[in-house]
């Protein structure tokens, strides 16, 4: 047995006898630091998650650091080693190598040694629990595979990258397009939604699955760098198509279901800017600098119809007219003019040039919006204020009452109907104010109806913290603008998927819940000559859902 054979003989003991004298691993640790030999690095090696090292020079007796290891530390001095004791109480020992400096050198110190973290739990078995990541080709996130089904299906990342141009030397190209946007979509859907996220995951045997990258011989995906050249290399004119591919979709959409009536909800939200971003002005509404993107949604399916990004000093109103003027003649194309579309808004939209917009007899919009309260309002309903107020003192529980009136602002060209919802309890007074050109519903029902646009705002909810839009960190707009845009494609594959949830309890579910639940799956990936193998966890919770989402898939 050679003199390493002899040292490895003794790791699977946790007591030693040397003659007449018994040594546990403490003894042995406590003799190493009171020797203090000089010992060389390469002595030190990993085996089966045990540290050990020759035989004493003077004693002859293995030095054996076992189980109890917690950490290491490694420098050019010698070894600190932070360990246990059978009892888990914490002890230190130090190591200093003489003529330390020129050993470490020459051997390699801080790459040599890795330090084996184990926990030792109280289990009935007794045994100890090892965690290490040498587990092979896994992925925890194998849900991957349904969105790069979904994708395909649809062909998403497909047609969001033939909007763009092509301007790269091809003589250098490593990842098309098509792989580009892929890749960084697929990261944004579960929940990977910076750049920078894509050095982490490139090597991720589902994500190179998905991207048509065999798992385990194929090169990694694409690196930050090349994502950010890819964000700054897009122009005007490619914008303009993805915005026009984005609103095209939709409107496809709309020629499958047929709908009577269409409901778009605008909204603006904030995203706010750091350092010197281009056209990131101060907000005085959110008291900060920010960029302002513009967003339309559909109000009965949660499609999102327009995205678009604005400078920050720019108001919620602010381009409106034209892009919604372009949304309504793609929908008008589509469907034709018989179907209704109706405008929902807050009263950051209240302009007289949208009220004029939709009245139009060539659009023939309706319209719902709210409308900021001005002294001149509340003079007109001081007297239903006045009954509601007296109606609470009297039945002392929350009252809530309805009226409506033709109402002229002085930048109006004409009077339009307004309705007021005043409400009182023990809070104080809530006035709210409601302009429409709609005349089938009453006040009552007209209000509650303009009050569901509050789904919108769980829309943007979700698009914002769970999707993370407003990660828009780049310094050119234009890239900004681009981001925007990949994120809105990672938001429309979340309502792609709840289609085909159609009738079941899980179509209503958060993006974040539908990501935790069929995206977030640990798998193994194993590629044979002829196939790609995905094991996924057998105790994985939501099988279910899993299987009928991927029938579905597989069925249309």
């Amino acid at each position: 047995m050679t003199d390493r054979e002899d040292d490895i003989a003794f790791i699977s003991t946790t007591i030693n006898h040397v003659g007449n004298r018994t040594t546990t691993p403490l003894d042995r640790m406590k003799r190493l630091a009171e020797h203090n030999k000089e010992w060389d690095i390469n002595d030190f090696e990993l085996l089966s998650g045990w540290h050990y090292c020759k035989t004493d020079k003077d004693t002859g007796m293995p030095m054996i650091f076992t189980d109890f290891i917690t950490g290491v530390t490694v420098n050019k001095k010698g070894f600190r080693f932070e360990l246990l004791d059978k009892n888990m109480n914490p002890i230190i020992m130090e190591c200093i190598f003489d003529n330390a400096v020129g050993k470490a050198k020459k051997s390699g110190a801080t790459a040599m040694l890795k330090a084996v973290c184990q926990n030792t739990l109280p289990f009935h078995s007794h045994r100890n629990i090892t965690a290490r990541f040498d587990g092979g080709s896994l992925t925890s996130d194998a849900g991957w595979l349904l969105f790069g089904s979904l994708d395909r299906q649809h062909r998403l990342c497909e047609g969001f990258s033939s909007c763009i141009s092509e301007s790269r030397d091809q003589r250098y190209v490593r990842h098309d397009l098509l792989k580009l946007i892929r890749q960084r979509v697929l990261q944004i859907v579960a929940g990977y939604e910076d750049c920078n996220d894509a050095d982490t995951l490139r090597s991720d045997p589902m994500l190179k699955t998905v991207c048509d990258q065999l798992p385990e011989s194929d090169p990694d995906l694409a690196t930050q760098p090349t994502f950010s050249r890819l964000e700054n290399s897009v122009t005007k004119k490619d914008l303009m198509r993805l915005s026009r591919w984005l609103l095209g979709r939709y409107v496809r959409s709309l020629q499958k279901r047929r709908p009577a009536k269409i409901i778009l909800d605008l909204d603006s939200t904030d995203d706010h800017t750091h350092s010197q971003q281009e056209f990131s002005f101060y907000h005085g509404y959110y008291r900060s600098h920010i960029l302002h993107p513009l967003l339309i949604f559909d109000a009965d399916t949660g499609d999102l119809v327009c995205a678009v990004l604005r400078p920050g000093n720019k108001g919620a109103a602010s381009h409106i007219v034209p892009i919604l003027k372009r949304v309504v003649e793609a929908i008008r194309q589509a469907v034709g003019t018989d179907v209704e579309i109706e405008i929902r808004a807050d009263s950051g939209f209240a302009t007289p040039r949208l009220y004029e917009f939709c009245e139009c007899e060539e659009n023939q919009l309706q319209y719902v919006i709210g409308l900021s309260r001005n002294p001149r309002l509340q003079r007109v309903v001081e007297p239903l204020l006045d009954s509601t107020r007296e109606r609470f003192l009297e039945l002392e529980e929350k009252q809530r009452q309805f009226d409506e009136f033709l109402y002229r602002a002085n930048s109006w060209d004409r009077s339009r109907r307004v309705i007021v919802k005043v409400e009182v309890d023990q809070r104080g007074i809530n006035r709210r104010f409601v302009v429409t050109n709609r005349d089938d519903l009453c006040s009552q029902s007209l209000y509650d109806h303009y009050t569901n646009r509050g789904q919108t705002e769980n829309f943007i909810k979700a698009f914002k913290n769970h999707l993370s839009m407003d990660r828009l960190s780049c310094h050119r707009f234009l890239a900004n603008q681009f981001r925007l845009l990949l994120h809105a494609l990672a938001y429309q594959m979340f309502v792609r998927l709840r289609d085909y949830l159609h009738g079941t309890p899980w179509h209503k579910l958060e993006i974040e819940t539908l990501r935790r639940r069929v995206l977030k799956i640990g798998a193994r990936i194993r590629q044979t000559t002829r196939r790609i193998w995905v094991h996924l966890s057998s105790a994985f919770p939501e099988q279910p859902l899993f299987h009928l989402v991927l029938s579905r898939l597989n069925s249309s």
